[in-house]
């Protein structure tokens, strides 16, 4: 922008470059994402989640993503209610979702088109989902 000049680092390197040498693996592994494992799924969903910290990219990830319908109105009433809500909401999710996303697979349970994922997350509890298979891909199955 004209008069203004860009962002840098400490170390004077451009903030863009930072940004997209941190946020290029993410966009990679989405980009990859095929579903074609139960852990592949998890992986992805995480990821996609930690980024953005938006609850409603899940949708893409689930079984059955109707179940989202509750989350997405109460979202939509928090968000008229107070616009900046949400995104604070969004930033805390951004910060919390570092422990508890999956970093070790303790046990992948396949039964035909179902799947029981346990894993450790990183904060060192243990984490566990249901998955299914749909159209192809592992996806989470969503209990409300």
């Amino acid at each position: 922008m004209p008069g203004f000049p860009a962002a840098t680092n400490r170390k004077g390197a451009p903030m863009r470059t930072l940004k997209l040498l941190v946020l290029l693996p993410v966009v990679l592994m989405l980009a990859a994402w095929k579903g074609d494992t139960p852990e592949d799924t998890l992986l992805a969903l995480s990821a996609e989640l930690c980024a953005s910290g938006d609850m409603l990219v899940t949708r893409k990830y689930l079984a059955n993503p109707e179940a989202m319908g509750e989350v997405e109105v109460a979202i939509e009433v928090f968000t008229q209610a107070d616009p900046d809500g949400y995104e604070q909401l969004k930033a805390d999710l951004r910060a919390e979702c570092a422990a508890v996303r999956p970093v070790r697979f303790l046990e992948v349970d396949i039964r035909g088109q179902e799947a029981t994922v346990r894993y450790e997350q990183a904060n060192g509890e243990e984490g566990q989902d249901d998955l299914a298979r749909r159209d192809g891909k592992w996806k989470v199955v969503l209990v409300m």
